[in-house]
This record gives C-alpha cells, sequence and structure tokens, in this order.
C-alpha cells in the first residue's frame, strides 16, 4: 500500500476512544530496523505543526547541507497543511510520516537511529468540550510514545499550556511565535 501523504495510525472514533491501526504502523516501520527515535509536534491547533514538520523534513533529506530550505515557490511536501482556518475540515488523529529517516552518525553507522515523525491533524472546536478532549487525547498519545516533543504555540499563552506537560519525561521544546529563518 502506497500512501500520497502521511496516513492516520491513530483515530478517534465515534465512541471517542483512539484506534491504532496497526496494519498502517506496520506497514511504515517494517523496513526500518531499531533503534526508533519518535519525534511528535503537538500544540495549538493551526499553529504551524505541520508546516514546521515540513521543514524539519527538507533539512533531514538534505543532510543539512546546502540551501536545505529549498526554492521558495516549491510546494512544501510532507505532511498536509492548510493556511487557513476557516477552511480546515475536521481531521480526526495522529498521522505518521510515511517513511522512516535513518539518521547517519559518523562514528556509528551500523546503529544509527531511524526518525518516526508524528503530527497531530485536528480541528478543535474550542466551545465543543468533546472536541477539545478529544484533541488533548492525541496529544497525551503522543506524549506518551515520544522520545522528544516540539510543543509550538502561537498565541504567547504558553504557561497555561504547558503546565500540563511536566509530568511528561521526554525532551519537550517549545516554539511560541513565529519562526525566522535565516539569510545566506
Amino acid at each position: 500500500m502506497e500512501f500520497d501523504e502521511p496516513p492516520f495510525i491513530v483515530t478517534i472514533g465515534e465512541d471517542s476512544r483512539l484506534k491504532l491501526d496497526e496494519r498502517v504502523f506496520r506497514q511504515i516501520i517494517e523496513n526500518a530496523k531499531p533503534p526508533f527515535v519518535v519525534l511528535s509536534v503537538i500544540g495549538s491547533p493551526v499553529s504551524g505543526k505541520s508546516f514546521l514538520l515540513n521543514y524539519i523534513l527538507r533539512y533531514l533529506k538534505a543532510n543539512g547541507c546546502g540551501n536545505w530550505m529549498g526554492r521558495p515557490e516549491l510546494p512544501l511536501g510532507g505532511f498536509p497543511w492548510n493556511q487557513d482556518e476557516d477552511e480546515s475540515e475536521e481531521l480526526t488523529g495522529v498521522r505518521m510520516f510515511n517513511e522512516i529517516i535513518s539518521i547517519s552518525d559518523d562514528y556509528d553507522k551500523n546503529n544509527a537511529p531511524n526518525l518516526v515523525l508524528l503530527d497531530i491533524d485536528y480541528h478543535v472546536n474550542p466551545y465543543d468540550e468533546y472536541s477539545v478532549c478529544n484533541y488533548a487525547a492525541l496529544e497525551v498519545f503522543c506524549l506518551s510514545i515520544s522520545n522528544a516533543v516540539l510543543h509550538v504555540e502561537s498565541d504567547g499563552n504558553t504557561e497555561v499550556s504547558n503546565s500540563n506537560l511536566n509530568v511528561y519525561r521526554v525532551p519537550i521544546i517549545i516554539f511560541d511565535g513565529v519562526l525566522l529563518c535565516p539569510t545566506e
């Protein structure tokens, strides 16, 4: 099975329970060998999580060399993202990038970890308690299986949302506001 875009590995059923699609999950990781490093991006809806992940993908695929940011006129590949919040569909789940990225290590290429990228794709209705709870459940899922987490906020209110993250023992990097791009 080929994927045009990163598939959902976790969805939320009508009963508000998380459902893991083991078949899709296994298909993506079957050709990669451990060790794995799971990197999740969580945070406010429509805050640039997928956008950030796509630039991380560009960087990793270019091995951090040269003009890894690419030409601005080329579309960003990888995770789907929507620039206009009003046009967002209500999507429910966690997407896993459809290929595992090997992180080469100059010292030990045989034991270099494979990077698994996860992205929450869910449009939250802040006035619907089930919608907010479902989004929180997706974040908890990502936090519980990740080796590292990028927490993206766009509203400048990192204190409130970060108070709940302290219970997880994973490195969490917080981006707040606009990402600055280096110029050459």
